[in-house]
């Protein structure tokens, strides 16, 4: 008997599917999209956060500049 562990985005007792989760665009501005064993997740430019990078995020709220 053997196991294999599948790659990133691959599934499927020999690996043998792909998961195209990232086809359907689901990151938004301009977040890269990568498969992860969970699904997929969303890298996110500076600025910007959250699961699909829909929050922006206010550098200036904790007031990093004096003047």
């Amino acid at each position: 008997m053997f196991s294999c562990t599948c790659a990133n985005g691959h599934y499927g007792a020999q690996c043998q599917y792909i998961d195209y989760q990232c086809d359907s665009g689901p990151c938004l501005n301009k977040g890269t999209c990568m498969t992860s064993n969970n699904g997929y997740q969303c890298i996110c430019p500076v600025g910007l956060t959250g699961n699909r990078c829909e929050i922006d995020i206010n550098e200036c709220i904790s007031m990093p500049c004096q003047n």
